[in-house]
């Protein structure tokens, strides 16, 4: 992320690298071809959610998209621009700065730099607003109701903002700018994600909120193992990488096959998003089978089927609230629960 490309964990800093695990040109040959997959797979992946955005009338309208699209957005951008850089100028190898300068490609340098902070610093922040958009729509449902799109588009501008900045640290503070601001700034982020994930976990495994569905055990164990998938990637992505920076930053070597795996990991982020999200969310899904040419009149009589039980359910939990004794002291919360699946129709259009 900030600086997720060995272009920063390497600059400036001798200590980076074990001058002794030097690779060789077979493993060098290895690395170029895993990134430059995984830089089709991000760019294909991230593309394709992008696009199924823009042509599905259905997923335009759910607010929520907003923030997963923008995410994809970025990740585009690095798998586009900021990874055949890193593969170009040799992903990070010993004194592949001084190679590259010598063969005039500082421009390229500078925009790689530029290029992986900014597209991964705005990945890292959707991720982010992600959880934290799924924290509120849980305990502030109402609330989270009068969300508009201005106020979304705001929201998604403000990331941007907050990532260009970043940016700039190789030119003010050069070879140290992942260490004194990328990690903190990173670890920051990785506790909120985790911090929102685990207290929506919490609220659903009380039962405060999903005793109020129907279908309340199968829908409240799904978001709960998307929750934790999500916060599992995100661990598994991140705290490699913020822990070997805090290593380099203390002064110990690091060998060079580790950075590698590293920042495999770190990289596979932008490749796991649009599984995590977009292809769990239905609309994509048919919108997806439509692309690859399924009957629309399968899928429609699909949807009808699924919406006749949806109706159903919602009829007969209606029943019941109606039913109730309006003097008893739960009728406004049983009220109130007619609400609820219309809320969490929006954050499961998320989180599926």
């Amino acid at each position: 992320m900030i600086a997720t490309s060995t272009a920063t964990i390497t600059e400036g800093e001798e200590p980076a690298f074990s001058q002794t695990s030097s690779p060789s040109k077979a493993e060098e040959i290895a690395w170029g071809s895993i990134f430059g997959v995984l830089s089709i797979f991000i760019v294909v992946e991230n593309l394709l959610t992008i696009v199924l955005f823009a042509v599905n009338k259905k997923v335009r309208k759910k607010k929520s998209l907003f923030l997963v699209i923008n995410m994809a957005t970025a990740d585009l951008i690095f798998g586009a621009l900021a990874l055949p850089l890193y593969i170009y100028l040799g992903f990070g190898m010993p004194d592949y700065k001084e190679l590259a300068i010598q063969n005039g490609d500082l421009i390229l340098i500078l925009s790689l730099d530029i290029a992986s902070k900014v597209s991964l610093v705005a990945s890292l922040l959707s991720a982010t607003l992600i959880s934290c958009e799924r924290f509120y729509a849980i305990y502030q449902p109402l609330n989270h109701r009068t969300l508009t799109v201005r106020k979304y588009r705001i929201v998604i501008l403000s990331i941007w903002i907050t990532a260009l900045p970043f940016s700039s640290l190789v030119f003010l503070i050069p070879g140290q700018e992942c260490t004194y601001v990328g990690m903190p700034f990173a670890s920051i982020l990785l506790t909120i994600i985790c911090g929102c994930n685990i207290a929506i976990w919490r609220k659903f495994h009380r039962g405060n909120f999903a005793s109020q569905q129907k279908n309340k055990v199968s829908r409240k164990d799904r978001l709960t193992k998307t929750l934790l998938l999500v916060s599992v990637l995100a661990l598994i992505c991140w705290l490699p990488f913020v822990f070997s920076n805090a290593l380099r930053g203390l002064g110990v070597t690091i060998p060079w096959r580790h950075v590698m795996i590293v920042n495999l990991l770190n990289f596979s982020n932008s490749c796991v998003n649009p599984v995590v999200y977009a292809s769990r969310v239905p609309e994509f899904r048919q919108a997806l089978a439509l692309c690859c040419g399924k009957d629309k009149k399968a899928l429609k009589k699909e949807n009808t089927e699924t919406s006749s039980n949806k109706n159903a359910a919602t009829s007969t939990t209606h029943t019941k609230t109606s039913q109730a004794d309006s003097s008893h002291p739960n009728f406004e919360e049983a009220m109130d629960a007619k609400l609820y699946p219309t809320e969490e129709q929006e954050l499961f259009a998320l989180s599926k």
